[in-house]
Parts: structure tokens; sequence; C-alpha cells
């Protein structure tokens, strides 16, 4: 369809068009104008490339400048040389030099356009110097060498063809008014002219012709100069030209090149590539030519040629015969510092990362040309601007400095060929070789595991058999056990599920023939006595025993099915750097020998199968760019952002991701998260995916994102549970998550992973920590809609909730709960039940159940809750029953029921013991291991047949009896007397045994002791009366329960002596009819005892003998005589004489003698007197002079005495003047 423009839209593209032209015009005209005046001064170099040309600001250049000057100005030097090697910096050396030396005129002619194979060719001299003399001419205008021979084409401007076409045909109208004027006068113009104006027209013609026709003739003569005539034909009137000549290109053109400097100035001639045909000759040639040019007289001034030539261009000493000076120039880069250099000009360049100097240091080993590095700069920044975002410079400078160094090889890399594509190629084909043979080692490890699997169900099966079996032998013959009301067969109780229900029982239910039928009973045998009876370990401890031999091999195994896993992912992997690292069969092959560079870049890393992306554009089409970002991250190992929406992920794993890929950390993104969860069905790489999240270490970021903004929850909670076990531990050992994220994942793990698969979360416990112990799990059930799978998560982990909770909308899990015994046994949460099931206890109240809980549940109909008592009857013990302070009022058969449990800790059993308010009537009903509590807190009522019963038992009066005894019972002391429980005991013996140990017992309180003693059955003589006080023996001897026989006055005279005068007075005819002597001691309680009479008292003294007496005594019945001196003849005077001499002291004798001293003779007193102490002795005996003694006691007493009995000695005792005792003695004869 044609659409036609109306006049205005015509107009307005017609002056659209006129004016682009117009600026495009007048940008050329300015851009002209711009190169004409200032060289383009100001060029835009905003990527700062350096051209590849000689600099005309060289460093380091003084020395060469000076030499240089010097040379170009001595007259003897015309031919100079610059050696230096390739690289060198010769050709920057001469542009510095021309840039600041302008006296002189600078022709530069170089030869790079040749190469050496053109050297094959027969005429490649006369093509060089044919270059040269061409670089000479054209070098120049046309009009600076008018008779040069050379044929150039010359440029003619419109503006000239103009000029040109007007002069003539100006020339041909002053030619027409020279020669026909009537001509020109016929037009009208011409008469109208006045007479000066038409001979001023004349006049001009006629100059202009003449004017116009030298200029014709000029060029004509040029024209005419520049053929060369090879013969000239006059007869034939022919003439030809000469084209060609054989002779060298310098000797056939010297006049042109003699012309040229002729009619120039250039007098610097610098010629560089010379030295890349390594031929001498052409040298001689040119030093020739420079030797004609500076000896010609047309030319008139010195000329030299400056060579610009590598060192080793002449062999030996030849290159100094070709030049007049030799200047050296000494290379500005090698190998030693071009990594430096290197490193220097990528200063300009901005990285993500800075460079390794080692890497600078190895590749420019290889880099000893300046204008090869400086290129390789200019490429690398050029690389890096267009496709280098996001890629790693260090590879991308690797990349260009192959470029550079082997351009073939890597135009072929683009083709998908050459020896480094082929190479990198086969590095899938090896890994796939040892990878398979990592899968054989995995296979072999997982058959062992379920050859494991099958030995430990096994082992079970057969510990299972031998419990059942000693069950079975317990049972009458052909009876069946019964759980839960259904009988089972062997093969069924064998089954794990029944055989631990077996394990809680404290009795059996079997089935036994009774006549033609099966008759119900019960074995009262719990499943705690057949451990026991079996083995010193329990069953759970020998079954986990069992367990654990199996799982340690088994975890042996999968820990090396993992750590394949991870080697088999490790190797698939790895770049072709880490192959050759780790493989040394995985070797560059003999084609890069010769390459030591590629050697290194590839062996280094720095060129790998990630290339493409180095070496071409990226174009959106099948990925788009956050796809390719999304790869680059994987290759740089940059993170980026979790959320990036990737759009072709199908294309990115089939033709982008290795499976190595798979185990780095940039790779996590929600995108590819769920485009592998949905689509991806292979085994390794999701597996190796959800393993990198398990091994990688800090906050779990990823997971947090994904759970939020992911769309395939279920599947990534699944994997998470396979491949990442310990995610809850993570999270519930991180502070950074609190109570409420922890909430928000159990809900997504409850509702969307299989219990069986939940179990993997709790390896550690934690997942089922968090569950038990939470108290608010009723309202994280309701948001979760898989009520069955939250039934079959607590089943599967054994779940027991500390903080029992019920709520309405979700009853059915509550009662899974309470029917499968998932509470902790406590008494908030065994409220809770009492509290949802009330018609279960009936009739019991909450003011009841506060005192006697145990009891009210035993009698109730809550069986279930009794059987998951008496199953964990410890813990609730010590859980529920002790940390209820009302709970005191269990009645007698609750608390005898609970000290019959094995189960109960001593300690607990104890706390009932003091805690229960209950007395128990007979103690027999309690094992006997716990009486000793039973008396000491007496819970036992204080009869004398529980009190044997508990000595039968103990075999002695223990301390904890002695309290018990020694306890004030209410109302009467002892509920039976003892003398009637005697009698009718039916262990009489014991019963004896007993009131001998209680009789023989100290520490009785007195009322019973006495209460005892008053009852005995028997007397005794042989009680241990070291044990008792004198209040008990005293009893004994007022109660005649002790015998007074020799052997018991022995003993109360050996441990009680104080009670021997009692017990013998009490005795007195039994104690006159033995030979048994009192102590001194007791004769004297015996004189002192009050209320027996002298006669009494004599009775028992007469048995005195004189070697009985003490001082005690002697004084006592002194003192007693003194008072009964008519009871003095009684005793003999041995004895008589022996109870003066036993007084303790003079005064004690002096009294005594005054008072029966009349009853000794005088030669018994002399004897009595004569043994006192001095002076008191030698009154005894007659003295010569009289003795003086003080006035005062005893002598007031003594002296008269003696003075009336000791008439024989003493004369007369009387007070003298000086108030003393004067005593005179006899006189002898």
């Amino acid at each position: 369809m044609i659409i036609k423009l109306k006049w205005h839209q015509k107009l307005l593209v017609f002056l659209k068009t006129k004016t682009g032209l117009l600026i495009v015009y007048t940008v050329r005209w300015l851009n002209n104008i711009d190169l004409r005046l200032t060289k383009y001064i100001i060029n835009p170099n905003s990527m700062k490339l350096e051209d590849l040309g000689p600099t005309s600001n060289a460093t380091k250049n003084e020395t060469y400048e000076k030499s240089l000057y010097w040379a170009l100005r001595n007259i003897n030097v015309s031919n100079i040389a610059l050696t230096g090697p390739y690289g060198s910096g010769k050709s920057s050396v001469i542009a510095t030099f021309q840039s600041k030396y302008r006296e002189f005129k600078y022709l530069n002619i170089s030869l790079a356009t040749f190469d050496k194979e053109f050297k094959e060719q027969d005429d490649w001299r006369q093509k060089v110097e044919l270059s040269i003399l061409q670089q000479l001419i054209y070098h120049v205008k046309n009009r600076e060498l008018p008779d040069s021979r050379f044929k150039k084409i010359s440029h003619t401007t419109k503006t000239e063809m103009a000029f040109v076409t007007l002069g003539l045909v100006l020339l041909g109208v002053c030619f027409f008014n020279i020669y026909k004027p009537d001509f020109i006068a016929k037009f009208s113009w011409w008469q109208c002219l006045s007479l000066a104006q038409k001979d001023l027209i004349n006049y001009f013609s006629i100059g202009y012709f003449l004017f116009g026709i030298s200029i014709i003739i000029y060029m004509f003569y040029r024209t005419l100069k520049s053929f060369r005539f090879s013969k000239l034909g006059l007869t034939s009137g022919s003439l030809e030209l000469s084209d060609k000549e054989d002779r060298s290109i310098f000797n056939k053109h010297l006049d042109e090149i003699v012309y040229f400097f002729q009619v120039t100035p250039y007098d610097v001639i610098v010629i560089e590539d010379l030295d890349r045909f390594e031929d001498a000759e052409i040298f001689t040639k040119l030093r020739e030519v420079n030797s004609l040019i500076n000896n010609s007289r047309q030319v008139g001034r010195p000329v030299n040629f400056v060579y610009a030539v590598r060192d080793d261009m002449f062999k030996d000493t030849d290159r100094a015969k070709f030049f007049d000076i030799i200047i050296p120039v000494i290379p500005i880069i090698n190998t030693s510092n071009s990594g430096d250099e290197l490193n220097r000009k990528l200063d300009t360049v901005t990285l993500d990362k800075p460079i390794a100097n080692s890497f600078f240091n190895t590749v420019t080993l290889y880099i000893q040309d300046m204008r090869l590095l400086i290129n390789i700069i200019n490429e690398f920044k050029i690389y890096l601007t267009q496709i280098g975002k996001g890629l790693d410079a260090e590879k991308m400078l690797s990349i260009i400095i192959y470029k550079n160094l082997y351009p073939d090889e890597f135009a072929k890399l683009h083709k998908q060929d050459g020896d480094v594509y082929k190479f990198i190629n086969t590095k899938k084909g090896f890994i796939a070789t040892h990878t398979e043979e990592i899968d054989l080692e995995i296979a072999a490890a997982e058959n062992k595991i379920e050859s494991l699997n099958e030995m430990k169900h096994q082992d079970i099966k057969e510990l299972n058999s031998v419990y059942l079996t000693a069950i079975l032998a317990e049972l009458p013959n052909n009876s069946v056990l019964s759980l839960g009301n259904n009988d089972m067969s062997i093969a069924e109780l064998l089954k794990d599920e029944n055989f631990k229900k077996l394990t809680s029982l404290s009795s059996f239910s079997y089935r036994k023939p009774a006549g033609y039928y099966l008759g119900d009973d019960v074995l009262r045998i719990s499943f705690a006595q057949i451990e026991q009876s079996l083995h010193a370990d329990t069953y759970n401890a020998r079954r986990k025993k069992l367990i654990a031999i199996s799982e340690n091999e088994i975890q042996t195994q999968r820990a090396l099915i993992k750590a394949h896993n991870r080697k088999r992912s490790e190797i698939q992997g790895y770049r072709i750097q880490q192959v050759m690292n780790s493989f040394p069969e995985f070797a560059l092959p003999a084609e890069f020998s010769n390459k030591p560079l590629l050697e290194f870049l590839i062996g280094g890393g720095y060129i790998d199968e990630h290339y493409p992306m180095y070496i071409s554009y990226f174009i959106e089409g099948s990925l788009s760019q956050a796809d390719m970002d999304f790869v680059q991250s994987l290759t740089r190992r940059k993170r980026l952002a979790f959320d990036l929406p990737l759009n072709n992920i199908a294309t990115i794993v089939t033709n982008w991701l290795s499976i190595g890929n798979y185990g780095q950390v940039e790779i996590l993104n929600i995108t590819f998260f769920d485009w592998i969860l949905k689509y991806d069905d292979r085994e390794a790489e999701p597996r190796i995916l959800f393993e990198q999240l398990a091994e990688s270490e800090g906050p779990l970021y990823f997971t947090e994102d994904y759970l939020e903004k992911g769309t395939e929850i279920p599947q990534f909670l699944k994997k998470l549970a396979v491949h990442f076990p310990l995610f809850w531990d993570k999270l519930y050992d991180d502070i950074a998550y609190d109570d409420e994220i922890l909430d928000r994942y159990l809900c997504l793990i409850l509702e969307h992973v299989p219990a069986d698969l939940i179990v993997n979360f709790d390896g550690s416990g934690k997942f089922t920590t968090y569950l038990q112990t939470m108290t608010h799990y009723v309202e994280i059930f309701k948001k979760v809609a898989n009520k069955q799978n939250i039934k079959d998560t607590l089943a599967k982990l054994d779940i027991v909730f500390d903080h029992l909770q019920k709520g309405d909308t979700v009853v059915d899990i509550f009662e899974d709960i309470v029917d499968n015994d998932r509470y902790t046994l406590t008494p908030e949460n065994i409220m809770i039940v009492f509290n949802a099931y009330p018609d279960l206890f009936k009739p019991a109240t909450a003011e009841k159940w506060v005192l006697s809980q145990y009891t009210i549940i035993r009698e109730s109909r809550a069986q279930g809750v009794f059987n998951y008592i008496k199953a964990n009857i410890n813990v609730y013990t010590e859980n529920v029953l002790l940390k209820i302070d009302t709970n005191i009022q269990e009645s007698e058969l609750a608390l005898i029921e609970l000290l019959a449990y094995d189960d109960i800790d001593n300690a607990f059993k104890e706390q009932l013991i003091i805690r229960q308010q209950v007395i128990i009537k007979t103690i027999t009903a309690v094992q006997s291991d716990y009486w000793d509590w039973l008396l000491k807190y007496e819970r036992v009522e204080k009869t004398w047949g529980n009190i044997l019963e508990y000595y039968m038992a103990a075999e002695a009066v223990t301390d904890i009896l002695i309290i018990y005894l020694n306890s004030p019972a209410p109302g009467s002391l002892i509920k039976d007397a003892w003398n009637s429980f005697f009698k009718s005991a039916d262990h009489k013996a014991a019963a004896a045994e007993l009131e001998v140990r209680l009789l023989n017992e100290g520490q009785l309180r007195l009322d019973l002791y006495n209460l005892i003693a008053e009852q005995a059955h028997n007397k005794y003589d042989d009680l241990g009366l070291e044990n008792l006080d004198d209040l008990k023996v005293i009893a004994l001897i007022d109660t005649g329960t002790l015998d007074f026989t020799e052997d018991g006055l022995n003993a109360v005279n050996t441990h009680h002596p104080g009670l021997v005068l009692s017990f013998v007075l009490d005795n007195e005819e039994k104690y006159l009819e033995l030979d048994w002597p009192l102590s001194p001691q007791q004769y004297v309680q015996l004189i002192n005892y009050p209320g027996l009479t002298v006669e009494r008292k004599l009775i028992y003294l007469k048995r005195l003998q004189a070697a009985d007496l003490t001082d005690n005594l002697a004084l006592a019945l002194g003192k007693l005589l003194s008072v009964n001196t008519d009871r003095v003849p009684d005793f003999s005077l041995e004895f008589r004489v022996a109870l003066f001499l036993k007084q303790p002291s003079v005064a004690d004798t002096a009294e005594l003698l005054q008072a029966i001293g009349r009853y000794l003779t005088p030669e018994a007193l002399t004897e009595v007197i004569s043994l006192l102490p001095s002076p008191y002795a030698e009154l005894a005996v007659i003295q010569k002079k009289p003795m003086f003694f003080a006035n005062g006691e005893p002598n007031n007493k003594l002296l008269p005495y003696l003075e009336r009995y000791l008439t024989n000695i003493i004369s007369s005792a009387r007070l003298d003047e000086k108030n003393r005792w004067r005593v005179n003695f006899r006189k002898t004869k």
C-alpha cells in the first residue's frame, strides 16, 4: 500500500534531509580545519590506549641524543647505525631525537611491509630498492619534483579544473580578439564600449595570450623532459619510449635520487626494518648511494643515512665496515622487568581485584617487545570494557596474551578447533572414567549397609526370643500370652512393636487350658524380674548395645558413601587445572612442549573450559543477561542476590553447569532451586546442592529466603530432611532465631514433611527437645492442616510433652497424646488429664485429688493412665507425688503398693514414708528393706509383733529400733503387754532372745526398760551390765530380774560397784551364805548406809581382816567404834592395832586413841606410837631430855592420853610457862 504524502509533509522531509546534509558537510569541514591547524591535538582517549608506533617522548634518551647529534654534525660520518635487540626502542630514540632537534630535515623510510618469505622471490632486491626510491619520491609533492620522471597521479580538484577550463576559454577569447577582431565586434555589447575600454580589453588579450602560451610551452617542456628515448627513427618518423631497464633500481634512477636531494631540503634519511631481510648487500648499495649523494656537487650538502638495525643482523665484525658509527640502544624491557612494566601499565585499569605479581612474573618471561606488551594492554582494555563485566580479569588477560602470542591457535579456538580446544575437550571422558570407579565403591558400601540392617534386625529378633522364652517358661504348658485382650502367637510377640509393649508390663495376662476351654489368668511377675533373672544388664541396655554395634558400622559405611559422593562431586566439578593437579596422568600432550606459555596458562587454570565467555560477546537469546550473570558468578565465585530472577534455567543446566558447580555457594538462587525441585529428576545434582547447604558455615540466610519466597517449599523441606538433617540443629543453636521463627519453620515441617523424614531432623534430639518443651504446641497444631502427619510424627519421635495442653480444635491429637502416654508425668499434666476425663475418676473430687492422688488413680477407671504411671512409677513418684505438698493421705494399700515397686528409687520411697500420714498395721506387709524407715518415721503400729518381726529381720536391736521404742506412742506405751505377747508368740526363742537384747540395751527409755524388766519371763545373772546405767541396774535388782548369784554379784561389782551393797542388802541371806567379801569402799558405804542398825553393820564388818583396811575404811570404822565403844572387843587386838595405824593423820589417831585407846595393851599402844611420824614416834622410847610440843591439836588430845596410859615411858605432860607442852620421861634404872 503506497501512502501519498501531503505537501507540507513533503516539505518537512525535504528540510530534514537538507539540514542533515548541511550538518554532515559542516562537521567534515570543521574536522579538516582541526586536522590542518592542530593535528587533532585534542583527541579524547578515555580508555588510555597507546599507539604501537615509536614515541617522541622516550625517557632515558639523553645519551643517545648526544651521540646521534654528534654523528650528524660530523663531516666524516654519513652512515649511522642504531643497533639493539628487537623491541629495544630504537624507533622511539629516533622519534624523540627528531622532535627535539628540528634543525635537521628528516625523512623516514620503513620496510615493515615485507616479510621473510618475500626473499624467496628472485627480484626481491629490486623491489626493496624500488620501495626505498618510491618512499623518497612520493614523500614530497609533485611540484617539489617538477623534473622527476616518476609518474605520480596528481589529483585535480573541481576548483582547479574549473579554473583551468575558465583560463583556456579566456585564452581562446583573447586569441579571437587578437586575430579575429571582427568576430568580436559583431556582438552588440562590444558596440556599447568606449574606445578606451576597447583598448584596455585588447591590451589584456595580448598580455593574457602571451602569458598563456608561455605556460603551455613550459609545461610541454617539462613533460617532454620526463621521457626517455631508446631509439629515434627519423626515416620512418617513429619515436619509441623506454619503460624497462635491467640494471639495479638505484643505479637506474641514480639521477632521480640525486635530483631529489638537489631540490629537497632533507639531510637525514632514517631507514627502519631493513634488517628483517638479513641481507648485507643492500646495506652496501645504500652506503654507495649515500656516498654518491654526498659527493654530488648538485646536492651540495651532507646527507646522512640513519639505520635502525638489530644487533644480530651482522655476524662477527662485519657490521663495522658498513657504518661510520654504531650507536647501541639498550632495551627498555626484558624478561626481568617486563612484568613490572606490564603491572605499571595496568595501573590505569580499574579491576575488581588485583592481578597477582606471580602471574605477571611468569607470563612476561615470554613478552620481550614493548610494542607487543602495549598491544596486549590495549586489547585487554578493549576486551575488558566490551565483554569483561563480571569476568575474571586475570583470565581475561591470559586470553589476550594467548591471542597475541599464538594468534593462529586463538583463531582456531573460535571455531572449536586447535590444540587448546581438543585438550580441554578430553576432560569429560577422563572424569567419566574416574567417577565410574567411585560409583562401584559406593554400590559396595550400600550393599554392606543393607546386609548390616538385616543382621541388626535378626540380632534383635534373637534377643527378643531369649526374653520371650523366659516369660513362657513361667507359664503353664500350652498357655497363650495376651496383649490388649488379644491372644498372640510367638511370631506376633516377636514383632518389635508388640515386644516393646511386653517390656513395660508388671504382670503378664495369659490364657491357660481349663477343660475344653482356655481360662484367663495373670502371671504376677514383671518384665523387670525376667530381666534380672537373665542378665545383669536390662533388656533395653542389651538392645541398645546390639543396635549400637550395627549402627556404628552402618554409620561408618554411610560416612564412606558420603565421602565417596563428595569426592565424586568434587571430581566432576574439577576444572581443567584441578584435574591436572589431582591426576598426573592427565597431562598436556606433546603438541604443547614447544609452547611453554600455554602450558603455564592452562596448567595454572587461567585458560579453562569457560573460555567462550572471554573471547566473544554475550548476546541475549537463549540466555538472558541475568542468566549469564548467574553463570559468570559461578566461574568467578562471586555471590549474587538469592532472589535474582533466572529465565532459562534448563539451558543453564544443560550447557553451562557441571556437577561440581552444584557444590558452590554461588549457586544458591531461589529461582534455580524452584526449577531443580520441580523438573530435575536426577539424583546426584540435587543431592550435592542440598549437601552444600548442609556443609556451609554461618547463618541459614538462603534457607530463610527460600522458605519465604520459594514456590517448591514441600519438596525443599523434604530434600533438607534427607540431605541436611542438621538443619534444625543449626536453627536451634543460633541465637539469631527466636521461638517465633522456630515455630514458623516447625509448622512448615509438620505440614509438608512426612513423619518418616522428620525423624532425620532429630539426629541430636534437639527437634524432639523443642517440641516436647513447648508450652504452646496447640497453637502450632491448629495451623497445620495435616493432623495425621502430626500424630505420625509424635509416634515416630516418641514425643513426650512437658506441658500437656488441651485445645478444642485439636481434641483428637490430645486424645492421641494421652492414649499413647505422650506427656511428662507432672502434677500439672496429671491434673489436666483428671479435668479432661472427670467420668473416669468419679467419685473423686478435686479436694481429695490433692490429698491422695495415687489412691484415686489406682481405684479409678482410668486404666490407661494407671498403666502409664506404673510403667514410669519412679518418674511419677519423683515428679508428682513428692512435688504435691498436700499429697499426704494415700491409703495404706497405696503406700504398701508404692513401696513394693522395684523401679522406685529408695530415696523416693523414704520420702514417701516421711510424707504419708498413714500407719502400716502389719510390718510384714512391706518389704523388710524399708522397715528401718517405717520405724524411723513411725509409720508402723508399735506392737510387740511388729517389733519382733523387725528384730528377727535385723538380727539385732538396732539404733533405729531403740529410737522407735523410745519415742512416745500415741495412747498406751505399747499396744500389748510383753509378758502376754511372749506367752502367745510363735517365735518364742526369738522373743526370748529379744528380751535379753532389750534388757542389755542401755539406750532404752527408762520407763520402757522398767516395764520390760517387770514383765521379764526369766531371771538372768549374765546380762551385759556394762551397757546399763545405774537406774536400769537398780530396776533389774528391784524387780529381781537380775539373779543374785556369784556371777551376778561379780557383774554388778565389776560394772556398778556402787550398787553392790544394795544388791547384797536385798539378798542378805544369800550373801551370808557366800564367801564373797565386800570391797573397802563398799564397807565404807555399809558403815555410812542410813537406816541400817549397828548390829547389822557389824554382822558384815566382823568379816574384815587387818589386811582389808584402807585409810578411808579405817577412818570410817574408827568413827563408828568411837561412838559404839562397847563393840570394840568384837575385834581382835591385831585388828585394833591395824585400825589405829591406818588412820590417815596424827589427829585422827589421837582422836581414836582418846575414844577407844583403853582397849589397847601398853605394848600395843607403844607399837602404835612408834609408828607415828616424827617427832611423835620418839614418845615411844624413853628420852634423856624432855620433849616440847606446841599448844594445840592434835597435841592437846594425844599428850594427856599418853601421860595417862603410857606411864611406863612418860612421867608427865604439862604446859609450861611458855605455853608449851613439856613431856617428861621416866628415868632409866
